[in-house]
């Protein structure tokens, strides 16, 4: 596991050094400025930006066996105009899902799906609210929950300077399905805090906070602590986001991983 953390460390002084590299010697100021822009809203869940992204995340400490689970999602961002004051941001979330043994599974989860209403109007202080829904897909069944599920979502961020700063929940309970399966009452949230650099870099902390209500008291909790580093690239007609991150989870399920590297990699389309 050490020599783990250390090669992840590695990479990640690597690709920041990389996209370091190439952000100085081939982004023009005017295109510099717009990966600057481009980089603070692609911070916000909420901005008025279609983006396609692929989030690989290795999860190490997996299972009985401590082995690496692996789950890539597919997560794209597609705001819709519903009127002059009134967005819908669709953000539907597929993960693909490979459990090392004795599990042996590799897959497609539970198909998740958040719709946040949001003003048209961008601000320094920015909101949405809206259902979260789990539709239960999973296949092999064991990748799944079996449970239809709903519930609340929020998310409000705020830029200050070179900060995007921010916060997101939501709260699915199982409404149907297989009853011979386990009731769901699952909380996802996020904290985030990114701080821009100059030409489309910044630093980022976003870890991914959840828990089990179902789970036996001491097993609901998952807290990850750690950061990373991201680039925003301006291509023909496009922007790519490249980022990095690393988090040990303070606090975690037995069988729980206990830490994780999260690779992302997004196109970015401007409206």
């Amino acid at each position: 596991m050490t020599r783990t953390i250390r090669l992840l460390s590695l990479g990640l002084v690597l690709s920041f050094s990389a996209s370091t590299l190439y952000a100085q010697d081939t982004i023009p100021a005017s295109d510099a400025h717009s990966a600057e822009d481009m980089a603070k809203k692609l911070q916000n869940p909420v901005a008025n930006v279609i983006s396609i992204p692929l989030q690989g995340n290795w999860n190490f400490g997996f299972g009985p066996e401590e082995k690496t689970q692996t789950v890539v999602n597919f997560q794209p961002v597609v705001p819709v105009k519903l009127s002059e004051k009134l967005l819908l941001i669709n953000r539907p979330i597929l993960p693909i899902v490979s459990n090392p043994s004795p599990y042996d599974q590799s897959g497609i989860g539970d198909l998740n799906y958040t719709g946040w209403f949001s003003p048209v109007k961008a601000s320094s202080l920015t909101w949405g609210v809206g259902p979260v829904l789990s539709l239960p897909i999973g296949s092999p069944e064991e990748l799944g929950s079996g449970k239809f599920a709903v519930g609340p979502s929020i998310v409000v961020v705020k830029s200050v300077g070179k900060f995007v700063l921010g916060g997101l929940a939501g709260n699915i309970f199982s409404v149907a399905g297989d009853a011979d399966r386990a009731d769901v009452n699952f909380l996802s949230s996020q904290v985030f805090v990114n701080y821009n650099l100059p030409k489309g870099r910044s630093i980022n902390f976003a870890p991914l906070i959840t828990a089990n209500w179902e789970a036996p008291s001491g097993e609901q909790w998952t807290v990850p602590l750690g950061g990373g580093i991201s680039q925003v690239l301006p291509m023909k007609g496009i922007f790519l986001n490249i980022g990095a991150q690393y988090y040990a989870n303070v606090v975690h399920p037995t069988l729980g991983p206990t830490s994780s590297f999260r690779f992302v990699i997004a196109a970015a389309i401007p409206k």
